[in-house]
């Protein structure tokens, strides 16, 4: 994926939300290793966001239909989205309004769109 922002979407910024982590570390832990990776074989580093870490009353949130922040506030998962929701903000937002991310994304509905192949 990272591969074909850069190459075929000509993205220069990407940045990165870890899923699933056990804790803050291993999220660390699991950018350092990508950012690696991408800045060996694609001249491209990452941006970290953050990670949403484990969180089991995040399915459970996902059953009732429910966002986490509402079905348990102060729960794990829900801090994390508050906080990657913090973070994402202070993103740059006019670099991405023409082409980049914005083109990526009609891309990417647009295909999806067709259904499967």
């Amino acid at each position: 994926m990272i591969k074909t922002l850069c190459s075929d979407y000509q993205l220069d910024e990407i940045y990165l939300i870890i899923n699933g982590a056990h804790s803050n570390e291993e999220g660390q832990k699991v950018f350092d290793h990508l950012n690696l990776i991408s800045t060996k074989f694609l001249q491209r580093s990452l941006h970290y966001m953050g990670c949403l870490k484990q969180d089991e009353l995040i399915r459970e949130a996902s059953v009732h239909h429910q966002a986490i922040t509402e079905h348990a506030p102060t729960s794990t998962g829900a801090r994390d989205i508050r906080h990657l929701a913090h973070t994402t903000s202070t993103i740059a937002l006019e670099n991405y309004l023409e082409g980049g991310i914005a083109h990526f994304m009609q891309k990417l509905f647009h295909l999806n769109s067709r259904g499967p192949k």
